[in-house]
């Protein structure tokens, strides 16, 4: 399984030119292709300021500048400004918004998706992300991680390993957490892995472990079986971002959770 976390494959030797960019607009997202002449091998550096997200593409050569405007409720124009051997994306955005790398197999090509963060369900009277229904959530979140690293010490001090057994989903059985259940899990590395857990009839893409980190949202039952899973968590990953924002609001408010969580317990 590749991750394209940061799209930082290897420092390429040469640069690749992009050849042509299309931008598609959708309800909820937009998407950016890239066409190179060559694989691209470079890396993406992201930036985030008061009303616009920095993209520089190292090692992607553009041979002219341009500026689209975009018909979305979150952002409304997008700008390519070449920079040697590089190329700076400009996202010009209204609201929060959430960046997506996924490259084709011969690395011919580049696909970045720009998705809103929901904050809020209702448009009048937005609710903040430290609501009851949100808390509860995260609680529940946090006693399943907690449950599930005793399970696997127990394990571990008991039974020998078994590869390519599937885990059962854990199903909560006090009055509040009764209606969350875990679908499809993978691990990352030793001390994370990405699940889908189904709550109150839908289902949510997170990264549990040292740190809890919620991905995406899906209907019930649009995700069926562990293949499509799988293909999820490989096209849809976050870039990370430069240290200069981490201080984003969302990420804030996660790691007081952690912090919270390991008090209580």
């Amino acid at each position: 399984m590749r991750y394209l976390i940061f799209l930082l494959i290897s420092t390429a030797i040469f640069a690749s030119n992009i050849l042509d960019t299309k931008i598609l607009n959708f309800k909820d997202k937009i998407e950016i292709h890239f066409n190179f002449d060559t694989p691209y091998n470079g890396s993406i550096k992201l930036k985030r300021e008061k009303d616009k997200i920095k993209l520089i593409l190292k090692n992607a050569k553009s041979q002219d500048s341009w500026l689209k405007k975009v018909d979305t409720p979150f952002v409304y124009q997008i700008a390519l400004q070449p920079k040697d051997d590089d190329s700076e994306l400009i996202i010009y955005t209204i609201e929060k918004t959430a960046l997506f790398a996924s490259k084709s197999n011969d690395g011919y090509k580049l696909k970045l998706t720009i998705k809103k963060i929901e904050n809020s369900t209702n448009k009048t009277k937005p609710v903040k992300e430290d609501s009851s229904d949100y808390n509860i959530f995260l609680y529940i979140l946090g006693s399943i991680v907690i449950i599930a690293l005793f399970i696997l010490i127990f394990f571990l001090f008991t039974i020998k390993k078994k590869p390519n057994i599937k885990k059962k989903s854990i199903n909560i059985n006090s009055e509040k957490e009764k209606n969350i259940k875990i679908q499809f899990e993978k691990p990352l590395d030793e001390k994370n892995k990405i699940a889908l857990i189904e709550y109150n009839g839908v289902n949510y893409l997170v990264i549990i472990g040292s740190t809890n980190i919620l991905l995406g949202k899906y209907k019930k039952g649009e995700i069926k079986s562990e293949e499509e899973f799988n293909r999820l968590v490989e096209e849809t990953q976050p870039i990370k971002e430069d240290s200069d924002s981490k201080n984003d609001e969302l990420l804030n408010e996660l790691e007081s959770y952690k912090e919270k969580v390991s008090k209580d317990y």
